[in-house]
């Protein structure tokens, strides 16, 4: 698993999946980086995770009406992000 970055081969990274997440679920990669990250979330389970995490989120979303949708939702999520991305760092 690896890719080319300023002419050095580099072993796909945690944060690669998280700055192409959106892509990677509506499966609008290219070929090559989708099987990339394929393969990276097979071995890392926290990347995983995170997936596992963000589809919930989005489900639960999902069923809420547009209207309830408010600012502080949207706060209260950003909080806990942030503190699940910092339990999963150390």
């Amino acid at each position: 698993m690896s890719r080319r970055t300023l002419g050095v081969m580099r072993k796909l990274e945690c944060v690669d999946l998280v700055e192409r997440v959106t892509s990677y679920q509506e499966g609008s990669l290219d070929v090559a980086t989708q099987s990339e990250l394929t393969r990276h979330i097979g071995v890392c389970w926290a990347c995983e995770y995170y997936l596992g995490q963000l589809g919930f989120t989005v489900q639960l979303l999902a069923q809420l009406p547009p209207e309830q949708q408010s600012e502080q939702l949207w706060s209260n999520l950003i909080g806990a992000y942030r503190t699940w991305a910092l339990e999963v760092r150390t």
